[in-house]
């Protein structure tokens, strides 16, 4: 446990683990050079800031203080090895998308105009019905014995 007391009261402090670590050997740990201290700060999870007024005492029941979650020390070559990872896993999210909705509009258009289509000319078929006498006499070719046809119904009736 390497303890600093810095006050801080009425001003901001700034935690760099640097300012402490490079400190080493301290009067607390005299046996431990600063590369030792960088290599145990790195390597051991248990690490915490103590936060606390310099006056309260401490009993075992009530701690004094705030305490920060557990923490490693690591170098600024790992913060850029974290940045590549979080932008390769964001190019592979937006690649997934990218895919997913490519097929999505790919398949999910011709699809909407098949069914479109087969309703439209379900629907037509049902509502235009038509005449079954003019289909008796269409075939290729009478087109003219038609219009005599007609021709002569209204001559008769005249």
């Amino acid at each position: 446990m390497v303890t600093r007391y810095t006050d801080v009261t009425g001003t901001e402090f700034i935690f760099n683990p640097n300012d402490i670590l490079n400190s080493f050997p301290t009067q607390q740990w005299p046996n431990v050079s600063r590369g030792d201290a960088w290599y145990a700060a790195s390597q051991s999870p248990l690490n915490i800031i103590r936060i606390s007024r310099a006056n309260e005492v401490q009993n075992d029941s009530h701690p004094v203080g705030d305490y920060s979650r557990q923490f490693t020390v690591q170098p600024g070559l790992i913060k850029n090895y974290i940045d590549t990872q979080r932008e390769i896993g964001y190019n592979k999210e937006h690649n997934k998308w990218k895919l997913g909705v490519g097929l999505g509009v790919g398949l999910g258009v011709p699809f909407l105009i098949a069914t479109t289509a087969s309703i439209t000319w379900l629907a037509c078929k049902r509502t235009v019905k038509w005449p079954r006498e003019t289909s008796k006499h269409l075939r290729p070719g009478s087109l003219p014995g038609i219009i005599v046809e007609a021709h002569r119904s209204l001559i008769d009736r005249a």
